[in-house]
């Protein structure tokens, strides 16, 4: 019996198992919260979000088992908008506030409006995963909202006419150039023959030669060698740490609009000042702190400079990061103040 064709049949099947396996993990999103909750909004999905952290044990579990899972990979794929998020990046602190996540592993469930419809904060496995995500898929959590218009320009047929004939205009003004430069070549070459028909008639000029004087140079003197300690550098200098200084100005301001650049979030406003120097004292800019509520808790923002477009906010975010700052742009209608106090 000629088992070859069995074996070959039975390595295919194994390749295409593990090749199913491969591409049946779920497709976690990159980017922000914002980004990912607008996405399963246009496209009337339901989002999740899981938080991890690198010292968590249960999250690894949970990226072995359960989202690689191939069953939970398809369902979850083909239904909802899945992020993951470190518990210590920027959004994942202020989602952390804001839901008051206080074990991991922790997964949030919302609907396609971004409204929280569930939480859970455990290690699920996929049969777990599997029944929350089908008892939460339900028609009134899947809501699509309609995308932004885009503003295409109307032809302008005149603007188009007049393209036209200053493109006529230039083309003339070029062939008259053109002209005029044939012309002034030929007169540079009359004149280049005239001057060497008059070189050629001319009788060649002596040169005189002309001797200079010879000045007796007295012979150099040696030069002393001083010797020069070289200059210790001031290493007291060098270890010197930025401190920061203190700040005790309170500003009440009206509701701001627009956009700013938020680079820290922290429950303690001493923590929240010291991060806001570190930021003046790295990329040389003025930054604010606006206190705020979440959850019923108190956080402080740490901001910096207010846009009223996002491509000016873009710009700005990029020279901080560039600096060596990390950031992320804030829509300031979005964010909800516990009270207009700013502190810079």
């Amino acid at each position: 019996m000629n088992t070859v064709p069995i074996l070959k049949s039975v390595l295919c099947v194994a390749l295409f198992l593990c090749f199913l396996s491969a591409h049946a993990n779920v497709d976690f999103r990159k980017g922000t919260y914002e980004d990912a909750q607008k996405e399963a909004g246009y496209d009337g999905k339901l989002l999740f979000v899981s938080f991890s952290a690198i010292w968590c044990a249960p999250c690894k579990v949970m990226d072995k088992y359960t989202y690689a899972n191939p069953q939970v990979g398809k369902y979850a794929n083909a239904n909802f908008v899945a992020m993951k998020l470190d518990i210590d990046s920027f959004d994942g602190v202020e989602l952390k506030f804001k839901h008051d996540v206080q074990a991991m592993p922790t997964v949030l469930f919302f609907n396609s409006l971004g409204e929280l419809i569930a939480k859970h904060e455990k290690a699920l496995t996929a049969v777990q995963m599997l029944e929350v995500m089908e008892e939460l898929n339900l028609p009134s959590n899947r809501t699509k909202i309609p995308r932004p218009k885009v503003k295409t320009p109307k032809k302008d047929e005149p603007a188009k006419e007049q393209q036209a004939e200053e493109v006529v205009e230039t083309k003339k003004k070029k062939k008259v150039l053109n002209k005029i430069n044939i012309f002034k070549k030929k007169d540079k070459k009359k004149k280049e023959e005239k001057k060497e028909e008059v070189a050629k008639n001319d009788p060649p000029k002596k040169e005189i030669e002309v001797k200079e004087p010879e000045v007796e140079t007295p012979p150099k003197k040696k030069e002393e060698v001083v010797y020069k300690p070289p200059v210790k550098e001031d290493q007291d200098a060098k270890k010197k740490d930025f401190t920061p200084e203190k700040i005790n100005i309170e500003e009440t301001i009206g509701r701001p609009t627009g956009y700013t650049v938020q680079f820290g979030v922290f429950s303690n406003l001493n923590s929240a000042k010291q991060e806001g120097e570190r930021f003046q004292y790295i990329t040389n800019e003025s930054f604010y702190i606006m206190e705020d509520e979440t959850n019923g808790k108190i956080i402080y923002r740490c901001l910096s400079g207010e846009f009223q477009s996002t491509t000016t906010a873009a710009e700005y975010s990029n020279r901080i990061k560039e600096a060596g700052m990390e950031n992320i742009i804030k829509n300031q209608l979005t964010l909800s103040f516990r009270n207009t106090k700013i502190l810079r």
